[in-house]
């Protein structure tokens, strides 16, 4: 059997959310589990990648000018003639 190391630790939270929390509790069993429980389903849940400032940017299309740069691409990169 596979041993959880927990870790003790404290936060702050505004009143809304300790409200939120304690609503949740009734929900989960206790405002600790209902912690648990909703930082897990946040871990779990996929994330969109689409909305990605870096996925957005890798995937707009770029051109270089170059026409036969896909089928000659090492000839560009490693031609020691262009260095």
């Amino acid at each position: 059997m596979s041993r959880v190391t927990a870790r003790r630790t404290q936060i702050y939270l505004t009143e809304e959310q300790y409200q939120y929390l304690r609503e949740k509790a009734g929900d989960y069993g206790s405002v600790a589990e209902a912690i648990r429980s909703l930082i897990e389903e946040k871990m779990s849940a996929p994330r969109d990648y689409q909305k990605d400032p870096f996925y957005q940017w890798a995937t707009a299309p770029a051109t270089s000018g170059i026409s036969d740069l896909g089928s000659n691409h090492d000839k560009y990169i490693y031609d020691e003639e262009k260095r």
